[in-house]
């Protein structure tokens, strides 16, 4: 006993104490004098007033992906747990921008964390380039992604989903009957995951669903503006593709301050130098800093690669859904979080979940981002050219806010093989039009 008990203290929270139960052949697992759960042997644990620990999904990750998809479960009726490894409300340095195809997805009231509405996208090569693209639709909604993923949360336990604050999974094992999922010492029951721990994806690690993957990376800062710097920015969203290689800076207005950022697709580019010198390059060095971050950004959405396997399934940046020529992920997010509710709720055994599922990303999402991943080997091999080429011809720019941005995707606007290579074509030949212009 001494030995059984020693290996509980290591796995449970402390201020909890350890009662063997020889009646039920367990472990008594008490805060102060009150029993809280019986762990059995080989068992599972669960609650002593009857609460078991077994759930219909298990979700990892509470960002926009685990919540939508915990959300629409628990209002089908499932039994739901979400296991976020932080509190609410987190903060997420990023550009914070809801694409008008994103907020299409959104089937609740989600306005009230709107901060500003971009009806302007105003792209840049370096601050003297510029393409102005102006919209009479909204572009994107601006907002904090806090504000948002706690908006998220909060709907899906309303709609009956239990949501765990500061539990990040420890351990993950699949059997043929279940998943297990350990959280501060705690093992839960489900009969799928749904993975959506970001880009890292401990889970997809652990069930061997991540493979090869070669991340980006960006850095991210959240700037106290004076109010004449936000007026400036005011309903446009700053798009610079001269900031880095193998990817953009971004400044988008917010409220009272002003989210800023470097991405890029090469994961060894400086992009902490990088947003330095592009803030110096639109006026903004010395505005003071609220918070900084860098993280990494799923580089291979392009790349076809199994998302689902024996009752789990990744969502969002957890399988690499992201647009590998914007980096936009929240649509990405949501749409295969629904694709995987859609899945979990009419298929009836684990491999046809699975089968299911994977189906649908590949015609969904799959499809449009290779096309996206076309374009972006084009734009970000030959940045500067091709800007050029935009200057001239305004439609190129206008097509790319609408299917980054807008109502579109990447098939329906026509961002085709041969549309691409009509690109190449232009590409080629324009060189050759401003010399002979000249």
């Amino acid at each position: 006993m001494v030995a059984t008990s020693h290996f509980f203290n290591m796995i449970f929270p402390s201020g909890l104490r350890y009662v063997q139960d020889p009646g039920r052949k367990g472990i008594e697992v008490v805060r102060g004098s009150r029993p809280c759960y019986h762990v059995e042997r080989g068992g599972t644990p669960r609650g002593r007033e009857g609460e078991s620990m077994t759930y219909d999904c298990l979700v990892a990750g509470g960002g926009p992906a685990g919540t939508t998809v915990a959300a629409a479960l628990a209002r089908a009726g499932m039994k739901v747990l979400v296991l976020e490894r932080s509190r609410y409300p987190r903060s997420k340095p990023c550009g914070g921008g809801v694409a008008r195809k994103a907020a299409a997805l959104f089937d609740f009231p989600w306005q009230e964390t709107i901060q500003d509405t971009a009806y302007r996208v105003d792209f840049h090569f370096g601050p003297d380039r510029h393409i102005a693209v102006a919209s009479r639709e909204p572009v994107a909604y601006l907002l904090m992604r806090e504000d948002l993923d706690w908006l998220l949360a909060r709907r899906a336990r309303e709609l009956g989903a239990e949501v765990r604050e500061g539990s990040p999974v420890t351990g993950v094992r699949v059997t043929p009957e279940a998943v297990e999922v350990e959280a501060e010492g705690t093992v839960f029951r489900g009969t799928f995951l749904a993975c959506a721990d970001g880009v890292g994806s401990f889970t997809a690690h652990r069930t061997g669903l991540y493979g090869r993957r070669r991340p980006g990376v960006t850095y991210a800062a959240e700037l106290a503006a004076t109010p004449a710097q936000t007026a400036r920015f005011a309903g446009t969203m700053l798009v610079d593709a001269g900031a880095c290689p193998g990817g953009y800076g971004w400044i988008f207005p917010k409220r009272n301050q002003l989210s800023v950022g470097v991405g890029s697709f090469h994961r060894r580019t400086d992009v902490r130098g990088a947003l330095a010198r592009f803030l110096a390059g639109h006026g903004l060095e010395g505005t003071p800093v609220r918070y900084a971050a860098g993280h990494l950004l799923p580089a291979d959405g392009h790349l076809r690669r199994p998302v689902a396997g024996d009752r789990v399934l990744l969502l969002g940046d957890a399988a690499t859904l992201v647009d590998p020529l914007s980096g936009e992920g929240i649509y990405y997010a949501v749409k295969s979080a629904q694709l995987a509710a859609h899945a979990l709720l009419t298929g009836r055994e684990p491999g046809a979940v699975a089968a299911l599922y994977q189906q649908m990303v590949d015609e969904e999402i799959r499809g449009e981002l290779v096309v996206a991943g076309r374009l972006a080997r084009l734009f970000y091999a030959f940045p500067s050219p091709l800007f050029a080429l935009a200057e001239n011809h305004r439609e190129i720019a206008v097509k790319l806010v609408e299917t980054v941005y807008g109502g579109s995707d990447y098939l329906s606007v026509g961002w085709g093989k041969a549309s691409v290579r009509r690109l190449w074509r232009r590409l080629a030949a324009s060189p050759r039009e401003e010399e002979g212009s000249a």
